[in-house]
Formats: structure tokens, sequence, C-alpha cells
């Protein structure tokens, strides 16, 4: 009969012994930790956001205008910028900002400059990718 109350008294004491050494941390402790990572680290969460803010956005709609003394594509309100950088295909090929022409459908991505400048990063007309490669396949036939 000692055996089961031995049994008893060592799980006991073992669940006391494991919470007694067990981490605890109130509310309190964790608001702040929090705020002494956002008063040391606030650099950090800064530059994240700004990497996030510098992703490629995707868009797409028609050509409105194009300058090419500036190197600009006008698509609806926004304007972009095109550089060097700029990714430019037509049905799947490399082109030219000379190529681009007005009321034609375009798609594509940019990237906001600090200053609120669009700069393009990729713009692709014409056909797309899939169908420049498959065109001619899948039409019916004229009767």
């Amino acid at each position: 009969m000692k055996t089961p109350q031995l049994v008893k008294l060592s799980l006991l004491t073992i669940i006391g012994c494991a919470l007694t050494l067990s981490p605890y941390q109130s509310p309190a402790q964790e608001k702040k930790n929090e705020n002494a990572a956002e008063k040391s680290g606030g650099a950090q969460g800064e530059a994240s956001k700004a990497q996030n803010t510098h992703r490629a956005i995707p868009f797409r709609g028609k050509v409105d205008a194009v300058d090419k003394a500036a190197k600009t594509v006008k698509v609806g309100t926004r304007v972009f910028a095109v550089s060097a950088e700029t990714k430019i295909q037509k049905d799947g090929k490399a082109a030219t900002l000379e190529e681009i022409t007005v009321g034609e459908p375009i798609r594509g991505s940019y990237r906001q400059a600090d200053d609120g400048k669009l700069n393009a990063v990729s713009l692709f007309f014409g056909l797309k990718e899939a169908e420049a490669k498959g065109a001619g396949d899948g039409e019916k036939p004229a009767k």
C-alpha cells in the first residue's frame, strides 16, 4: 500500500518542480518586451516596410500615350517611366519603347520610388506569350 502513495507523491513532486522551474511571462512583461523591440529595432521595421513598398506592382490597361523623348508610357491616369532596366516584350519577344502604339492593350509591373515616380519594371504588349507560341492551335477551321 505504500507503493501507490509513493508513486503519487513522486509524480506530484515532479509536476511541482516542473511548474516552478518553467518560465512564466506576465502580459505586462510581454508588452514591455514588445516596446523595447520596437525602440531598438525601429529601423529594421521601417526597412521591412520600405522593402514591401518597393515590391513590383502589376498593372494592365490600354496605352493612352507614349513619350519617346521623356521615355514614359501613360496607361489610364498613371505615367510609367521606362529605363534601360525595364523589360519590354511584344508577342513574347524583346521589343523597344518605339514599338509601343497608343490604344493597344499593355500589362506589366512597376515600382513606386520614394519621390512618387512610377518606374516600369516590365512592359508586355501584343499577344500573351502562350498565345504567341500557340497561335493557330485550337482554332476552328473556316467553313
